[in-house]
């Protein structure tokens, strides 16, 4: 139930982006739309001068996934009364693992496509 509520920070994420888009019309192009991702690495470096290679791992280390993970060590400690450490070794094995280990496979792919 914890982590389920925690994965609110998405639609948050979504919504503001979404209200981001809105109040600021400008003529966006199709790639400017598909690349943007507020609040990540992707938003400090310019885009078009980015390798494609390193698109999406720009875009997915952002201020929205550590909003998630401190949400879920939050609601654990506070309605479980499990230790820190042991939830920070729980979420390492079983969501910032496999993040990383997709954010290298979809990079390794995109470098595979840029050849």
């Amino acid at each position: 139930k914890c982590i389920s509520q925690s994965y609110w920070v998405f639609v948050v994420q979504y919504f503001v982006e979404f209200i981001w888009l809105l109040a600021f019309k400008d003529n966006y192009s199709l790639w400017e739309i598909n690349n943007f991702s507020s609040l990540s690495l992707l938003s400090i470096v310019t885009v078009e001068k980015a390798p494609l290679y390193l698109l999406y791992p720009l875009s997915a280390f952002n201020l929205w996934e550590l909003a998630f993970i401190t949400l879920i060590c939050s609601t654990l400690i506070r309605h479980a009364g499990i230790a820190i450490n042991k939830i920070l070794l729980v979420l390492f094995c079983a969501y910032i693992l496999p993040l990383l280990c997709w954010i290298a496979i979809v990079c390794y792919i995109n470098m595979l496509n840029t050849l």
